[in-house]
């Protein structure tokens, strides 16, 4: 069962519950994949928004501690791990500053509604020379295009998600974000999982591969801030 404080809202406790604390393996994969390959490993990694903590299933091997941060403890949350809840929607994540090697933030930056600020604090807590990743469903999918010529709403922002999943990011938004954040060499990275329109199978790798941004159903950046 969720733990919620009982200072959360009822608005906020409905759009927890509707999160699952999950997110698709795709993104998990896709962002340990693009900090392998930028040579990130070691240290602390501080995961905002981390619901049920299964991104740390993925990063253990290669990191040394995690700390997750949510507004509510999500059943499911190692209780060997840290965690410390916040309203991400506020500032003030309960992590000094440049304190982690890696801030993350997995498919939680559609959920507030100042996605900004939620970078601005990612920025805050790593360390000068670490790396702050954030990923969020991809707009820009063929499929998504779609679905907003015919429907004139995204795909993952439909009315039936419209209680947590609420702003749409283009690659754009999301790199001006961490720029204006201080942050720099940023790099976009794709899951290569894209789902084929209107059809219940996916595209073949390989072709997700040749073209990402049209056929990836989420995307990433990563970041570093500057030593």
């Amino acid at each position: 069962m969720t733990s919620v404080p009982s200072d959360v809202d009822a608005q906020a406790r409905r759009r927890a519950a509707l999160t699952l604390g999950v997110s698709n393996g795709a993104c998990y994969a896709a962002l340990d994949q693009a900090l392998a390959q930028a040579a990130v490993q070691g240290g602390t990694v501080v995961d905002l928004g981390c619901g049920r903590g299964g991104l740390w299933e993925v990063l253990g091997p290669r990191f040394d501690r995690y700390i997750g941060v949510d507004l509510v403890r999500h059943e499911g949350f190692p209780a060997a791990l840290e965690w410390h809840q916040h309203d991400l929607q506020q500032p003030g994540v309960p992590v000094a500053d440049a304190s982690c090697d890696v801030a993350i933030t997995c498919e939680t930056i559609p959920c507030v509604e100042n996605p900004r600020l939620l970078v601005r604090e990612l920025a805050r807590i790593v360390r000068p020379g670490g790396w702050v990743a954030v990923s969020c469903p991809n707009v820009e999918a063929l499929f998504s295009l779609l679905m907003l010529a015919a429907r004139r709403q995204h795909r993952k922002f439909q009315d039936e998600a419209a209680d947590f999943m609420i702003t749409p990011l283009l690659a754009v938004d999301l790199r001006r974000a961490l720029e204006a954040a201080g942050m720099v060499d940023v790099r976009a990275y794709y899951t290569l999982l894209g789902k084929v329109p209107f059809l219940n199978r996916f595209y073949p790798r390989w072709l997700a591969a040749r073209f990402p941004r049209a056929l990836s159903d989420n995307f990433g950046m990563l970041a570093r801030r500057p030593a």
